[in-house]
């Protein structure tokens, strides 16, 4: 993205977001597991936002929801996501 090429940074992200379909090392309970899983799913909360804002200043919305959408399954209790997700599906 900060390189300008968004159509390249588009396509890496929806790989990067495929990749995931649930929390990761979601059935390991140990110290290491834990801080890996909060680490891991901040950034992708924090990345899923970043892409849903540029797919709204890029006059993408529709894949800006449906990331979101994805996202918000693999991370329930997200409020950023949640907010910005019914900012993006009421106008």
């Amino acid at each position: 993205m900060r390189a300008g090429e968004r159509a390249f940074a588009k396509t890496e992200y929806r790989y990067a977001f495929s990749l995931f379909r649930d929390a990761p090392f979601k059935r390991v309970y140990d110290n290491w597991s834990e801080d890996m899983r909060y680490m891991i799913l901040g950034q992708l909360e924090n990345e899923a936002i970043k892409f849903a804002e540029s797919c709204l200043v890029h006059g993408d919305r529709g894949r800006g929801i449906e990331i979101l959408r994805k996202i918000s399954k693999i991370i329930p209790y997200s409020d950023e996501i949640k907010n910005l997700l019914s900012h993006l599906t009421v106008n």
